[in-house]
């Protein structure tokens, strides 16, 4: 009997430990990203737009791309002494079904002449021992934000016929993130390679690049910056202020012209100084904006006084005559009638504008 109830009480502990086991390797399981690898057709260079379909045994290389969160822009061009075509230039976006998308993208390996003195422009890598005539730019960006670029010009696939230790693919992995803290439009780890022992190389780098879907000083994102988006600015400015709605057309970021994270009557100014410039035919930038790298000459400094720009600082939150500056009659209210608070808030930010623009340009 007592047999019997020690077998018992051993198999339920036994059954406990491997239902604990199962469930923490499940739980592990669960915590660990779905990875999807997609194999992207080959490119036109490798089968149509070449004399002959380049042979599969000189397809050695894989441009692997991993995406996650949102869609990214990928080029491949190959840099050789008759030319430079283009292999891939393609959209890529996440899988719905994955937490990491692997887009496998297929080239063929470099050229390595016998005399590579005879060419102007060779590569090398810490990883290969021969010297090559041709190299791969791969880039990686996200479109729908400024300057969000990452580009690498020393993408070498090597010969496995030619290299000592690289007998097998080359691979290039290129795993891309958006971190939320992003500031800069783009961040990359160093390379790091290896060269496994079944002869194959194997490079990888992190990419971190900024999202943020908007064009800065477009605060109401109609596609062009004008003085609607300086009003808008304003009326951002002046409702976080006095503590009512902000507009809901609004893009918070895109209002943060000098990019110190902050909101406010400065980001006006700049924004509709840059008015003033487009209005009398100068292209300026914001970054030159804010640096001071502008050139205040009477003709501008008399377009910033006398143009829409600075009737819609100085009049638009007062009085919210909309229809008289922006060629438009279908603006619902009058801003300063509606809310009072607003209003006082509006002139005071109006205020702080005038006082900037003056010494600016004095």
């Amino acid at each position: 009997m007592l047999q019997k109830l020690f077998a018992g009480l051993t198999a339920s502990v036994l059954c406990g430990t491997m239902l604990g086991t199962l469930w923490a390797a499940s739980a592990e399981e669960t915590d660990a990203p779905v990875k999807k690898t997609v194999e992207c057709a080959k490119s036109a260079a490798l089968t149509t737009d070449v004399p002959k379909p380049v042979p599969d045994s000189q397809i050695t290389g894989r441009i692997v791309v991993e995406v996650q969160d949102y869609p990214v822009h990928v080029t491949v061009q190959k840099f050789t002494p008759e030319g430079t075509p283009t292999y891939y230039d393609m959209n890529l976006s996440p899988a719905e079904d994955a937490d990491i998308t692997a887009y496998v993208l297929l080239v063929d390996y470099c050229e390595c002449p016998q005399n590579p003195a005879e060419f102007p422009h060779t590569y090398t890598s810490p990883s290969l021992t021969c010297i090559y005539n041709s190299v791969y730019h791969v880039s990686v960006s996200e479109p729908d934000t400024d300057g969000a670029i990452f580009e690498d010009d020393s993408v070498l696939i090597a010969d496995p016929h030619m290299e000592a230790s690289v007998s097998g693919n080359s691979t290039y992995t290129y795993a891309v993130s958006f971190p939320e803290q992003m500031t800069e439009p783009v961040s990359a780890s160093e390379p790091t390679a290896e060269v496994t022992a079944e002869g194959n190389l194997q490079v990888s780098r992190d990419i971190s690049l900024l999202y943020r879907p908007f064009v800065t000083g477009d605060t109401d994102g109609s596609g062009a910056i004008d003085t609607t988006d300086v009003f808008y600015l304003m009326y951002y400015v002046a409702s976080k202020s006095a503590g009512v709605a902000v507009p809901e057309n609004v893009e918070p970021a895109a209002c943060d012209i000098d990019g110190n994270g902050l909101v406010d009557s400065t980001d006006a100014f700049y924004l509709m100084l840059y008015c003033a410039y487009a209005g009398i035919g100068k292209t300026i930038s914001f970054a030159d904006l804010v640096a001071g790298n502008i050139e205040c000459s009477e003709q501008t400094v008399g377009s910033v006084k006398d143009s829409r720009s600075r009737f819609h600082l100085e009049r638009l939150f007062l009085f919210s005559w909309v229809s008289c500056v922006m060629e438009t009659e279908t603006f619902p209210h009058l801003v300063c009638k509606k809310n009072e608070k607003l209003a006082i808030a509006a002139m005071q930010n109006c205020g702080i504008v005038k006082e900037t623009l003056n010494k600016a340009c004095a």
